[in-house]
């Protein structure tokens, strides 16, 4: 029993090990299973985050913390566990203005958002019905005949795009409180790093989205790939067509 009792506790302590130093090094552990995966399966709106997320944020956070004072208690730790590089730690003590761990995950957080609130707002284009039954288009009547259960399966599929944009919502909320309080128990961001970081690396990150979702109606920046299945609404109309010769 004590055998069992002790191999109990000694699993226990390293799965909190286990999960507080992947925690410390979240910035890099998401940066690399990104790049992996994005190479990989071809996904460029992982590629072009990555761009954003491990080019952007530094650059902008690094002349903010080059002249931050030695000991700055409501800034970010200049220690080995806080670092977002564990055991680079060289003994001289600098703290920073706002952390890059801050930052990056703050980054990261203010995508998501921006990308869950983008696809859950998007709304289908639903086909045109004149008083005949027919399909119609800006152009004019459509010779093809309206099929009711269209709107029957738009219906269904916003449904079920709108509640997973809600869930990713909810655990993105949850990683946000459960990041801010574990970096201040570890005191390895004060007040000042937490909310400059959120601002500047959420703000970015919310930018960074935008600016990359004006390109193939965000289909090189949803990182959810939901809209690279979202279909317009001319893909609905069953309308005859023929092929010509190419002259």
């Amino acid at each position: 029993m004590e055998y069992i009792k002790t191999n109990l506790f000694t699993i226990i302590s390293d799965l909190r090990y286990f999960l507080l130093t992947g925690f410390e090094t979240l910035p890099l552990t998401l940066g690399g299973t990104m790049l992996i995966i994005g190479h990989l399966i071809g996904n460029y709106a992982m590629l072009f985050f990555l761009v954003g997320y491990l080019m952007v944020v530094p650059a902008v956070l690094f002349p903010l913390n080059l002249f931050s004072p030695k000991e700055f208690p409501m800034g970010g730790r200049d220690m080995d566990v806080c670092n977002v590089n564990t055991g680079t730690d060289s003994g001289e003590r600098k703290d920073m203005v706002v952390s890059y761990w801050m930052g990056m995950v703050a980054f990261f957080i203010g995508y998501m958002f921006a990308n869950t609130g983008s696809i859950y707002m998007k709304t289908p284009s639903s086909p045109i019905m004149n008083a005949n039954g027919n399909l119609t288009t800006p152009t004019g009547e459509v010779n093809a005949k309206y099929d009711p259960s269209l709107n029957a399966k738009m219906e269904a599929g916003t449904t079920l795009r709108q509640t997973q944009t809600i869930m990713a919502f909810a655990v993105l909320s949850i990683i946000v409180f459960v990041a801010i309080m574990v970096r201040l128990w570890s005191s390895c961001d004060g007040i000042l790093s937490i909310l400059l970081g959120s601002a500047i690396g959420g703000g970015a990150g919310i930018c960074w989205y935008f600016l990359l979702a004006k390109v193939g109606d965000d289909r090189l920046s949803d990182l959810f790939g939901i809209a690279n299945r979202l279909m317009v609404g001319t893909s609905l109309e069953n309308l005859p067509y023929a092929c010509l010769p190419y002259s």
